[in-house]
């Protein structure tokens, strides 16, 4: 994420920054863990339908998790 986030700026850095925050929030709850989960246990998409790209497999395959994300109406 932080290599994508750096080559963006402006809006798109930060509409890309708050995408993957609250996805990774949505993740981090649902696996039940909290802040025990490192942020490094999972992959998203940077762009299109957000997706995992990599999960820890004690969570499962990422193909079997469903991300609902609706972006924010400027």
């Amino acid at each position: 994420m932080c290599a994508v986030c750096a080559a963006l700026s402006g809006a798109r850095r930060t509409r890309l920054f708050f995408r993957y925050w609250t996805i990774s929030e949505a993740i981090i709850k649902a696996t039940g863990t909290g802040l025990n989960q490192s942020l490094k246990g999972f992959a998203l998409t940077p762009d299109g339908p957000p997706s995992l790209i990599r999960l820890e497999s004690d969570f499962g395959r990422p193909e079997h998790w469903c991300l609902g994300y609706r972006a924010a109406e400027a």
